[in-house]
């Protein structure tokens, strides 16, 4: 046995198949080729590239780092420190500085000789303060004649992180002359960095001698602070960044993965990484790869129309008649193929296939006739237990009038026997409408009168419409036979009635008495054909009214199928109803 299922193929497929494979291969390999080749040629394109940009940084920042010495210089040498000190003057002038190079700086900060600190802004100095000068100044006056920087802080007066440069300038002494410190413009540094980008898939990070991020731009440092740190970086991917060694590296980020291009090639010896994500890369050759795939795709329709035209003259007529073949399946056997009369292979089949059909539909008619002559018999058997059943009891009612010399009584059940008998063995149709049923019913229960007296009383409650529908021969008798036997005839009276009830596709007929009723066990053994009681005589009479049960049922079965059925209920001192379920499709 195999563990896998086979895969069914016709000839087209097997054939796109053949074709398709090499196809594919060759279009992924010229894929394969040209992207890899475009890929490189993409790298050394973008390597270039981030070396140019790397230059014009450098440039930049040498050139960011003469003018903001020129600012210093400029500062220190300026005439209004060169006499008695004027606090106006001297805050008057330093606002000029700031104002004039403004994208370079935000405040100007002198400390002179007596130790008096002026400012760029001095209202807001005066009120908030900066808590960093004094570190400034420090740094400054550790380093004199040195234009120095410090590390990232938090500027209040700029209200952003920012760093300064400082110089120390003395005179000629040694004493402290001047101190100056001026902070640096941080987003117009991050903005003038970020025009030399080419596009936006580009980015960088700017790192002071520190290890601290001075600017970024870009999405690349998604998973670290935005603005300036205060400390070296301690995200994993900054370290990264910056204990890489000058070059061009690739790295993975939260973005994914970038190629990056450190230098440290500037006066300030500041390390500056360039960032490319490696998506651009493949932007450059996705024109291409649309081209061939568009090409592909033209090509495999021109093999799929070549191989679709050459395959129909096979195929075609095959599939149409595995698709007759299927047909077989819902009992159609009288289809004629039009193939039959080609002259090739294909026609060969054909007929032969025609044959078969015509050989199947021959046994098919003899075996319904065979069924349906036996399905006669088994009603013909069924219908006939019957008879000797009621005859048992009608032949026992007569004999027991007879030898009460009940003569009238006698000549009337002879006639009312006389009726059900000839109703009976009518072979014309097993099927009669429900009223010739209702009037069989009444000269049977006349019958039964005779023998247990007028107390038992009988009647139906059926609408005229529901008299022309059709049910089997004899299948109500068995009910009020059961009715008698096992609900009144131990009480001597009682009422039968039948009643019917249309449904959607059915119709309902319900024989109920107000007798002894029966339990449950009974009602089991009744629908079975047997019984439990001990009395031979009494097991006798109910074993033949269980057999009327069963087969009323069994007929139901033969006639409808599943669509038919018995139910029966009972309670025991209240009395007994029995429905039959039959199908209305069978009508006058």
């Amino acid at each position: 046995m195999n563990r896998f299922p086979q895969i069914r193929m016709g000839i087209f497929a097997k054939l796109m198949v053949l074709l398709t494979i090499p196809t594919v291969l060759v279009l992924f390999g010229l894929l394969y080729t040209v992207t890899d080749s475009s890929k490189d040629a993409l790298i050394a394109q973008k390597s270039n590239d981030q070396n140019l940009y790397i230059e014009r940084t450098g440039q930049y920042l040498d050139l960011y780092l003469q003018n903001i010495r020129n600012i210093l210089l400029s500062v220190s040498q300026h005439p209004v420190f060169s006499k008695p000190a004027d606090k106006t003057e001297i805050e008057n002038t330093l606002r000029t500085y700031s104002q004039n190079n403004q994208g370079l700086i935000n405040h100007i900060f002198v400390s002179t000789r007596d130790g008096v600190v002026y400012s760029s802004s001095p209202v807001l100095f005066d009120i908030i303060g900066h808590p960093e000068i004094a570190h400034l100044f420090k740094i400054a006056d550790e380093n004199p004649g040195v234009i120095s920087w410090s590390r990232p802080y938090y500027s209040p007066l700029s209200t952003e992180m920012t760093i300064s440069f400082v110089l120390s300038v003395k005179d000629a002494l040694g004493n402290d002359k001047l101190t100056i410190a001026a902070e640096l413009d941080t987003l117009s540094l991050t903005r003038e960095l970020g025009r030399f980008l080419y596009d936006q898939n580009q980015s960088y990070v700017l790192f002071n001698t520190f290890g601290d991020v001075i600017a970024y731009d870009g999405d690349v440092l998604a998973d670290s602070t935005p603005g300036l740190s205060d400390r070296p970086a301690s995200s994993e991917l900054l370290r990264q960044l910056l204990e890489l060694p000058n070059g061009i590296h690739n790295v993975n980020t939260p973005a994914g993965t970038v190629m990056a291009t450190k230098s440290n090639r500037n006066r300030l010896g500041w390390y500056f990484v360039s960032l490319t994500k490696e998506e651009i890369f493949q932007q450059g050759v996705q024109g291409l790869t649309s081209r061939i795939l568009k090409l592909g795709v033209l090509w495999y329709f021109l093999l799929f129309a070549c191989v679709l035209v050459v395959s129909r003259q096979v195929t075609l007529p095959i599939r149409k008649l595995a698709k007759q073949m299927d047909r077989i399946k819902d009992g159609r056997l009288t289809l004629h193929s039009d193939m039959a009369d080609r002259s090739d292979e294909i026609g060969l089949l054909a007929h032969s296939f025609q044959t078969m059909l015509k050989r199947i539909q021959r046994l098919v008619e003899d075996i319904e006739r065979t069924e349906q002559k036996k399905k006669n018999i088994e009603l013909r058997f069924l219908l006939n237990q019957i008879r000797p059943h009621f005859l048992y009891n009608t032949l026992s009612c007569i004999s027991s009038l007879s030898r009460q010399n009940k003569r009238e009584q006698v000549e009337e059940t002879v006639r009312s026997l006389i009726l059900i008998l000839m109703y009976s063995i009518d072979r014309k149709n097993d099927f009669v409408p429900l009223q010739h049923e209702l009037n069989t019913l009444k000269a049977y229960v006349q019958i039964q009168q005779m023998r247990y007296g007028s107390g038992i009383v009988y009647e139906d409650q059926v609408p005229e419409e529901h008299e022309a529908f059709l049910v089997p021969k004899m299948i109500l008798q068995p009910l009020v036979e059961n009715s008698i036997f096992h609900g009144l005839a131990g009480k001597g009276e009682g009422l039968i009635s039948l009643q019917t009830e249309l449904n959607a596709d059915s119709l309902s007929i319900t024989v109920s008495d107000d007798g002894e009723g029966m339990s449950e066990e009974k009602i089991a053994s009744m629908m079975s054909g047997l019984s439990d009681l001990e009395n031979e005589t009494a097991k006798t009479t109910e074993k033949m009214s269980g057999i009327g049960l069963t087969n009323v049922l069994e007929r139901l079965k033969l006639h409808y199928g599943d669509r038919s059925g018995v139910s029966m209920k009972s309670v025991v001192g209240k009395g007994t109803s029995i429905t039959l379920t039959i199908p209305v499709d069978k009508h006058l």
